[in-house]
């Protein structure tokens, strides 16, 4: 066997060691993608590193996923579940604290070097996602890199505003109550049975506090995005009124003791509901008579991410008409694209929990951010209510 030349042995050395210090320094080379809720697809995640090299790091919303910890069958004890989601990942928080920390760094860093953070890809509700752009916690995204954004229908682009495009809507879904056949003696077409004394620690309420109002302020009348003081206090009144009745403020503990008959009541959105249902046959889903709020899930990049050109390529590959329609399939919320609904069977596509009759939809508004002195009362009123909650 031919001896190698030394100067090529020596160029070979040099590469190994600048390939090993890049892959040593700074964050890890993982894209490090965070969703609401287990709202993607673990196949398409796996094809994507398949298909593209790089490695994904998934987060849900808990640090301890509650709702993957109740479907597995881990634990079927829904104080775990709700023990789980005392821990949440709190994408706004997180990014705050990084913004803070890093103020002076920011202010000195050109707009392409950044300053990193924990994060790249975030998918979560609109309303979020656009207190994170009024904050500056995100990039404008480069639409010639995500040519799929074309997939997503106009209206609902147009959530972005005028500042340009930074986020990425790709589901939605609307607020009703699901409920057990079994246990519930009569049709339920109210919010008010969500205040009924004869399902007194058989109901379930949301696991946060815009949700939780929503519920107070339509069965009241009143508008979700409200923003005045009184009627959000009121709402919050009538919540307290409501605690004794309520078996939790949970999103993963829904789905356990709605499958198990451990509850009888649980305010849901539409995607979580049909989960529910699908493990157990007794229960139904219904938007209620006083109306129904909606809520939009979307795809953005942290203004922090170390790895743009790969969250871009991430959230590309997910926009593919093929990989919406998958996901949404997946996660049972609706999908923001028509190109994808074409593409999902027609009995998903014809369901009308999933996509309910325009009629409906025009008295049910999206969820949207609000002032900040508003969200801080949410805040504020909804911290009471646990508290008034607790044994």
């Amino acid at each position: 066997m031919r001896k190698k030349p030394l100067a090529f042995l020596l160029t070979l050395a040099i590469t190994l060691a600048l390939a090993l210090s890049l892959t040593s320094c700074g964050k890890d080379t993982a894209l490090t993608v965070y969703a609401e809720g287990d709202f993607i697809k673990q196949d398409l995640i796996d094809a994507f590193t398949e298909d593209t090299g790089i490695e994904v790091h998934y987060l849900t919303g808990t640090r301890t996923p509650a709702e993957t910890l109740a479907k597995s069958g881990t634990s079927s004890d829904s104080s775990a579940i709700m023990a789980a989601e005392e821990n949440p990942v709190n994408i706004l928080s997180d990014l705050r604290e990084w913004k803070k920390e890093n103020q002076s760094a920011l202010a000195e860093s050109s707009e392409s070097e950044g300053v990193p953070c924990e994060y790249d890809v975030i998918l979560a509700d609109q309303a979020t996602v656009s207190q994170l752009h009024d904050e500056g916690c995100l990039q404008t995204l480069d639409t010639t890199a995500i040519a799929n954004a074309e997939q997503i229908n106009d209206a609902y682009l147009a959530l972005n505003g005028d500042g340009g495009l930074y986020s990425i809507p790709v589901l939605w879904g609307t607020a009703g109550i699901v409920w057990n056949t079994e246990l519930v003696s009569e049709q339920v077409s109210s919010w008010k049975s969500l205040w009924d004394k004869d399902y007194s620690k058989k109901i379930l309420m949301p696991a946060t506090a815009r949700d939780c109002a929503a519920v107070a302020l339509t069965v009241r009348g009143r508008d979700v995005n409200t923003t005045k003081k009184k009627t959000i206090q009121a709402a919050y009144k009538s919540l307290r009124k409501q605690v004794p009745l309520v078996a939790g403020y949970s999103d993963g503990a829904a789905y356990t003791m709605m499958t198990n008959n451990a509850a009888a009541l649980a305010a849901a959105y539409s995607g979580a509901a049909i989960d529910m249902m699908s493990g157990n046959p007794n229960l139904a889903f219904v938007l209620p008579d006083e109306g129904s709020w909606r809520i939009c899930y979307s795809y953005c990049i942290s203004a922090g991410s170390e790895w743009t050109e790969e969250a871009e390529k991430f959230v590309n590959y997910m926009c593919s008409a093929s990989n919406l329609a998958k996901n949404a399939v997946y996660c049972k919320y609706s999908t923001t694209s028509d190109q994808a609904l074409e593409k999902m069977d027609k009995a998903w596509h014809n369901n009308p929990l999933a996509y309910p009759d325009k009629s409906i939809l025009k008295k049910a508004s999206l969820l949207t951010q609000l002032d900040g002195e508003a969200e801080a009362l949410h805040t504020q009123l909804f911290q009471q209510l646990h508290e008034t909650a607790q044994p």
